[in-house]
């Protein structure tokens, strides 16, 4: 990415849902698994949802099912470290 001022992981995963969107885990400060749109052309990322978080948290899955985006995700946030499916409507 261009200029940016956060480090991705490159872990992440790209969905298309009209417009594209990534699971990643940022570091900019803190440590967190977001969904971020995708502007390849600029060469930018938009955080536009926080998924839950704390401790260890990363390697995100999508799908896309009944016009939702389905996001699994580890993070230790709860106390021990677990598996977290959420569901998000755009």
């Amino acid at each position: 990415l261009r200029d940016a001022k956060i480090t991705v992981a490159p872990d992440g995963r790209l969905m298309l849902i009209g417009r594209l969107v990534a699971a990643v885990r940022l570091y900019d400060g803190k440590v967190r698994t977001s969904l971020c749109w995708v502007d390849p052309e600029a060469g930018k990322l938009d955080e536009c949802l926080t998924l839950p978080w704390g401790g260890d948290t990363s390697y995100a899955g999508l799908v896309w099912h009944d016009d939702l985006l389905w996001v699994s995700y580890y993070s230790s946030h709860e106390g021990r470290t677990s598996i977290y499916l959420a569901k998000v409507r755009f």
